[in-house]
């Protein structure tokens, strides 16, 4: 994706979320619990698993190909 894409979507996807959250809608809710399963499954690892994550996109996508 392009960055100006990527940049738009993000926008886009806070813009959305920030409206659930003024509007009381449910959507916030199950976004809240979906971040608590993930705080305590990743307890201490996030951090790294996040990294990693990104790392392994840059192969996927063939962005780069040296470590």
């Amino acid at each position: 994706m392009a960055k100006k894409e990527v940049r738009d979507k993000t926008l886009g996807e806070i813009r959305g979320l920030l409206d659930e959250v003024s509007n009381g809608t449910s959507g916030y809710r199950s976004l809240h619990n979906l971040t608590e399963q993930v705080e305590h499954q990743y307890h201490r690892r996030f951090l790294i698993e996040l990294i990693q994550n990104a790392h392994d996109a840059l192969f996927e996508v063939g962005v780069t190909d040296t470590p």
